[in-house]
């Protein structure tokens, strides 16, 4: 996973008012396609040019941002916050070998309790994980309670 400093994100007013919006800025001069993914709703963006992207009426959540050019492809986790801060934003954990199991949710403060967690596969998974069958890759939290599905989660 490589930091793509050309993302920036606005906020939605609310966590369900979908008036969020990110802008990506292509520098490298290469034409490039973009793929904008939902982690909550499933909702994909689809973008192809040199100049990269603005896309607005975004929920806040919890977003993949995938980046295709030359052959090669970047995905990034990126967050579109809500003005009242009504969920947390993803965050990124590192786990020792050493280390028998793990809590997703101690990694993300302010965490609902009505949610689930989904695995990098999409498969309804435990927070508990033992290290010794922990997947690298993106697990997903999605909590329906607020009006709206919003998604945040974990990297490890």
């Amino acid at each position: 996973m490589r930091a793509l400093a050309q993302a920036t994100t606005n906020d939605a007013t609310s966590v369900c008012a979908c008036n969020g919006s990110m802008t990506y800025t292509n520098t490298t001069g290469s034409n490039q396609t973009y793929i904008l993914q939902s982690i909550g709703s499933g909702v994909t963006y689809n973008f192809n040019g040199l100049n990269g992207f603005v896309q607005t009426g975004l929920c806040a959540g919890t977003y993949t941002l995938q980046v295709l050019s030359n052959g090669n492809t970047t995905t990034e986790y990126i967050t579109v916050s809500s003005a009242d801060n009504a969920f947390p934003p993803h965050t990124t954990l590192a786990v020792c070998s050493t280390t028998s199991s793990f809590n997703l949710a101690n990694a993300i403060t302010g965490l609902s309790p009505n949610g689930f967690w989904l695995d990098p596969q999409g498969t309804l998974t435990s927070n508990i994980q033992t290290t010794a069958n922990a997947q690298e890759g993106f697990y997903a939290y999605i909590d329906n309670s607020l009006g709206c599905p919003v998604a945040t989660g974990v990297y490890i």
